[in-house]
């Protein structure tokens, strides 16, 4: 019914869209690095599951001894995540399984690395408090990745279009659902539901992803 109302809502709102943020990192538009705090975040998200032990079979130690090594501010090889993803695929668990991790991830993370943003968020209320939290995107993004690039567009009164760039596997069918229900994880702070879907085109980058985020 949820996602009935949204599409509903979105369709009877002629609305002009309007690009809030259009980022391209100065290091270049192919990510080669990412913040430590992610990948161990992921870990965290497993071993709270009980599936740490089955992923530590597939997960190649080099990248394991990256992560639980570094400390969560500093940079790791992208390669690191892209055999996070990998290792999703190879231990076969469910797209419930991937989101719930997911979405836990996108919660604690957020709110651990922005808790400024997120407060400026629920203190604005209503509609101008999550499109302010948009607004946000390059900065978050610089924090988070080294290279690479995003665009929010605003769509409707509660509707967007984010589109990331330059991240190796990011249209994988982990990577995919992951991005959605991180969304929904970092959403979750300031919403009462939340819709995600990919809207990406064939003709897509495989390092790219486009999604749709509804709320209400």
């Amino acid at each position: 019914m949820l996602i009935v109302n949204l599409v509903t809502q979105a369709q009877t709102v002629r609305y002009e869209p309007q690009v809030l943020v259009d980022y391209v990192s100065a290091h270049g538009r192919q990510v080669t690095d990412v913040r430590a705090i992610v990948l161990q975040g992921a870990l965290a998200q497993l071993k709270e599951a009980g599936h740490f032990d089955d992923y530590m079979k597939y997960f190649p130690a080099e990248y394991a001894e990256c992560a639980a090594q570094s400390l969560a501010s500093t940079w790791i090889p992208v390669a690191a995540v892209v055999a996070h993803y990998e290792t999703l695929t190879r231990m076969g668990l469910s797209d419930t399984q991937i989101g719930g991790i997911g979405e836990r991830l996108g919660a604690s993370l957020f709110d651990q690395l922005f808790a400024t943003i997120v407060r400026a968020v629920r203190a604005a209320g209503g509609g101008s408090g999550m499109w302010f939290g948009f607004k946000q995107a390059d900065r978050i993004w610089a924090r988070m990745y080294k290279g690479g690039a995003c665009r929010i567009e605003q769509v409707g009164p509660k509707d967007a279009i984010y589109t990331l760039a330059g991240l190796p596997a990011v249209s994988s069918r982990p990577s995919r659902i992951t991005q959605c229900a991180f969304m929904r994880g970092v959403m979750s702070h300031s919403t009462k539901a939340c819709v995600v879907k990919v809207v990406s085109s064939a003709k897509e980058a495989s390092d790219s992803l486009t999604l749709a985020i509804s709320w209400v």
